[in-house]
């Protein structure tokens, strides 16, 4: 009869020790999620922010391929 109350005893801790991890879990998995969420939508701001950084990159590229057209212009046209 020990033996019967001890592994009641045993089993009750157990359910107890069950439950307390559920929660645990629930709460990891929603962590999870919200990782993979935000991980989505970071991956979505470096691909944004390299396209602009093309952009501005052929932009400046532009100007100063006129600016240095302009330079050699002005040095032929003004002997």
């Amino acid at each position: 009869q020990a033996s019967m109350l001890e592994v009641s005893s045993l089993s009750h801790m157990f359910a107890s020790k069950i439950e307390q991890q559920s929660h645990q879990v629930e709460t990891l998995f929603t962590d999870a999620e919200s990782t993979s969420e935000n991980l989505t939508l970071g991956n979505r701001y470096i691909d944004s922010a390299a396209k602009h950084s093309r952009d501005f990159r052929l932009l400046v590229l532009t100007f100063l391929l006129v600016a240095s057209l302009s330079l050699i212009f002005l040095d032929w046209y003004y002997p």
